[in-house]
C-alpha cells in the first residue's frame, strides 16, 4: 500500500480536518475524544492463569505465573489502549500460558495501570525507572519478552541497562520509522502538534481510554488490529465464549498519560529519535549499539501497526552479533502476535525454545 494510502482511513480524519480548518479542525477532533459524562469503565477483566501480584505500584503492577531457577522472563505489555490481558486472553490464546507450559521457568508481567490525573505528566522515564525496579524485585537480571510498544521499552532498557538483560524478544515492536510505512506512524506524522495538544487538553491532561476507543472504531475494528476477531484469534468459528471473552477485553480500556502520549508520538513515531541515535532516557543518550544481549524479533506478515521492516530494521541497529539475532516472520496481523493459536502454538514455542538457550 501506497504511503498516502493510510489517509484515506476513516480513522484519519479528525486529523486532516484540523490541519486543513484550524481551529475548528480542532474542536471536532477534541469532541470525538472528550469522554461521555458520567462514563465509568467496568471491572478489568481477570488473568486467564493464574498470578501472584508482586508489586502493586501506582504507575506498575508486577505479576507472577510461575516459578523457576535462573533469571526469570519478565514479559513487558504495552501502555497503549487496551489492558494486559492481551498477553493472557483466554486458554489457548495466551501467551502467558504458552511460556509457562514450554517450562521457561519464572514467567512474570509487568503491566501498567489506567493513568490518574496525578500522573498526567509522566514519560517514558518514568515507565523505564519503574521497569528497573521491576527486574530488581526479580534478582536484577532477567530474559525479556516485549511486546508492542512494551517491546520498544524492553530494548530501550537492554540499551540502557546491559547487563540486567540475558535475553531480548522484541514482538512486534516498531523501532525504525523509516523502515516502511505503517498506519500508526503515518496517522503520527499527518496528526499537526496542535491536534495533538487538543487531544491531550480534551481529557484535562490524560488521554481518556473510553474516547480513544470511539476514536479507532470509526475505522472499524480491523482498520489496525489486523482483521476480525476469528483473524486475530486464528481460529475459524471462535466459541461464544471465547468471543465473549474477547469483547470484554476490547472493551476495557485505559486512559494514558498526556506527556507518554506526547513522546512518543512526537519523538518516536514522528521524529525516530530511537532508531538515529537521539533518543535521551534517564538522564543518557540510547545508543542501541550498546545493546549486545542475543536478539530475537518477531514480525507478523499482515502488521500493519509494526510491519516487518520497521521491527527487523533493528538488527541492523543493535550490537548483538549478527550470529545471535533471530528473525521469525509469521502469518497473520499485529494482534495475531499475542492472540492468534496459530502463533503461540508455532511461533512461540520456537521462542520458548530460544529462551531457554536452545536453536530456534
Amino acid at each position: 500500500m501506497a504511503d498516502d494510502a493510510w489517509l484515506k482511513q476513516p480513522w484519519m480524519w479528525p486529523w486532516l480536518m484540523a490541519a486543513q480548518m484550524g481551529r475548528a479542525g480542532l474542536d471536532a477532533a477534541s469532541a470525538v475524544l472528550r469522554p461521555h459524562e458520567g462514563a465509568a469503565p467496568g471491572d478489568e477483566p481477570t488473568w486467564t492463569t493464574p498470578a501472584e501480584c508482586l508489586l502493586d505500584l501506582p504507575a506498575m503492577r508486577l505479576h507472577r505465573f510461575s516459578e523457576g531457577t535462573g533469571p526469570p522472563v519478565l514479559i513487558v505489555t504495552p501502555l497503549a489502549l487496551h489492558g494486559p490481558l492481551v498477553a493472557d486472553l483466554a486458554p489457548g490464546h495466551s501467551l502467558v500460558e504458552r511460556l509457562v507450559a514450554e517450562g521457561v521457568g519464572e514467567v512474570a508481567l509487568l503491566s501498567w495501570p489506567s493513568a490518574t490525573p496525578e500522573r498526567r505528566g509522566t514519560g517514558i522515564d518514568d515507565h523505564l525507572a519503574h521497569l528497573l525496579v521491576a527486574v530488581e524485585e526479580l534478582g536484577g537480571r532477567v530474559r525479556l519478552a516485549g511486546i508492542c510498544q512494551g517491546g520498544v521499552l524492553a530494548m530501550m532498557f537492554a540499551a540502557r541497562y546491559p547487563e540486567k538483560v540475558e535475553r531480548l524478544v522484541c514482538a512486534g515492536a516498531p523501532v525504525d520509522m523509516e523502515a516502511g510505512p505503517s498506519a500508526l506512524t503515518a496517522a503520527a506524522r499527518a496528526c499537526p502538534q496542535q491536534a495533538l495538544e487538543a487531544m491531550i487538553e480534551a481529557g484535562g491532561g490524560i488521554v481518556r481510554g473510553e474516547a480513544m476507543l470511539r476514536f479507532w472504531q470509526m475505522g472499524g475494528l480491523d482498520a489496525l488490529s489486523g482483521g476480525l476477531p476469528a483473524d486475530i484469534l486464528q481460529s475459524r468459528s471462535p466459541p461464544p465464549d471465547l468471543l465473549a471473552r474477547f469483547s470484554e477485553w476490547n472493551a476495557w480500556v485505559v486512559d494514558l498519560p498526556g506527556g507518554y502520549l506526547r513522546q512518543v508520538a512526537g519523538e518516536l513515531f514522528q521524529a525516530n529519535k530511537l532508531a538515529r541515535g537521539e533518543f535521551v532516557a534517564l538522564g543518557r543518550r540510547i545508543a542501541l549499539g550498546d545493546l549486545r544481549a542475543p536478539l530475537l524479533l518477531l514480525a507478523g506478515a499482515a502488521d500493519t501497526v509494526a510491519p516487518p521492516a520497521q521491527v527487523f530494521a533493528a538488527a541492523r541497529l543493535v550490537g548483538t552479533p549478527r550470529g545471535e539475532v533471530v528473525k521469525i516472520r509469521t502469518g497473520g496481523g499485529h494482534l495475531s502476535l499475542f492472540m492468534g493459536s496459530r502463533t503461540l502454538s508455532g511461533p512461540w514455542r520456537r521462542i520458548a525454545r530460544w529462551l531457554k538457550g536452545q536453536r530456534a
